[in-house]
């Protein structure tokens, strides 16, 4: 049996009605609950509001905050400063769908004045987190908002290089040994140095929500779950024979739309008797199967759910305090003044001395042959909709 979970939302129409608000926030560090407590209730409220937003949507907003960590970079980047506040990584294409969440925190930033933008930020996650039924993650406030000044001299610049990418490297056949070493490399430039963590991140966070072309190049969803934090990803990869599939399907149902691109290293899952592609996994994600290292995590997770709940917690945790060294003051410094659009600039100077590239972390390669369901790549389905 796995633990019980909070109340979670139902999804309803493409509407998100959220449940167990009086559960968020359990693990605000004591010092600061009453508070901060107020303000993830707050955050509740703010999400609820007509249209609601998609809590995946939200968790997405507060990872790509943090998901351009590095440290051996003159800019670290992570969820200090709240850069995405700045035209540079507002605008940026991974990012070009979050502007409505931003705009929803700004009610809450309207009413908790004294909160800092990055303390909103990752406080929102979580919360959004916890209404999925997540375990609680722990917060404890102290992150601060750059100044236009210092966004310009602080914040990260190159994100193309920065953010984690769903098909690197691109010539990389099966079974992706070079997207395995991709995902060691990347994932500890944000400090997560273990199979374990890397499998629980990539597990939860595709596990929620689905793909969505105009960001990724990518649609549809890892599991029949996209609204609960829940091994649906590691069930769905390790239950069904996943294809390379080169071919674009579309199935649309009023906004319910499936429409698959495969351009990219898609890989996808047709349900018997269906005809179509239901579900669909991403290069990186097939490593979880095909790589023993990785599979084998997935597999230990699905037979103890705690450990993944565990794991995860860890994990999210190191990513949203990367690089802070002012969280728990007592006594925080006033946050500066955000600045409005008109201050905000289009463009940060480039780093005058980029460090080298860390080396990837050392982990021994692979030694299993490859699976004998090595993906072929599928004739499209005769029976699919016309557009």
């Amino acid at each position: 049996m796995g633990p019980t979970m909070r109340a979670v939302p139902t999804l309803l129409l493409c509407s998100w009605f959220v449940a167990g608000a009086d559960a968020v926030g359990e693990a605000i560090d004591d010092r600061f609950k009453a508070e901060y407590q107020e303000i993830a209730e707050a955050i509740v409220d703010a999400i609820q509001q007509d249209p609601p937003l998609r809590l995946p949507l939200v968790v997405r907003q507060t990872w790509h905050t943090a998901a351009h960590f590095n440290a051996a970079e003159d800019r670290p980047g992570g969820t200090d400063g709240a850069c995405q506040r700045f035209e540079t990584e507002a605008s940026h294409a991974s990012n070009n769908d979050l502007g409505p969440v931003r705009d929803r925190l700004q009610l809450v930033k309207d009413q908790f004045s004294q909160v800092s933008w990055a303390d909103l930020y990752v406080l929102s996650g979580n919360t959004a987190l916890e209404l999925m039924g997540a375990p609680a993650i722990s917060f404890c406030p102290g992150r601060v908002d750059f100044t236009t000044s210092e966004a310009v001299a602080q914040c990260p610049v190159d994100l193309d290089e920065r953010m984690p990418k769903t098909e690197e490297p691109v010539d990389d056949p099966f079974p992706h040994n070079g997207s395995r070493d991709y995902l060691i490399r990347k994932f500890g430039e944000l400090g997560i140095d273990t199979v374990r963590e890397i499998v629980a991140l990539m597990a939860g966070g595709h596990g929620m929500g689905r793909m969505h072309r105009e960001t990724s190049g990518h649609s549809g969803a890892w599991g029949d779950t996209t609204d609960t934090f829940d091994l649906a990803f590691c069930q769905s990869l390790n239950d069904f024979h996943w294809q390379a599939s080169t071919f674009v399907e579309e199935n649309l149902e009023g906004d319910d739309f499936n429409t698959l691109v495969h351009d990219k290293g898609q890989y996808v899952w047709t349900r018997p008797g269906s005809g179509l592609a239901t579900l669909a996994m991403l290069k990186v994600d097939v490593v979880m199967k095909h790589q023993p290292e990785f599979s084998a995590v997935c597999a230990g997770f699905l037979a103890n759910e705690q450990d993944f709940r565990d794991a995860f917690a860890s994990a999210w945790g190191k990513l949203m305090t990367n690089g802070v060294t002012t969280l728990c003051d007592e006594t925080p410094a006033p946050a500066p003044t955000t600045p409005t659009p008109t201050d905000v600039p289009s463009t940060l100077a480039p780093p005058t001395d980029a460090p080298a590239t860390p080396a990837p972390a050392t982990i021994a390669p692979p030694t299993a042959a490859p699976p004998t369901d090595a993906p072929a790549t599928p004739a499209p389905p005769t029976d699919a909709p016309a557009t």
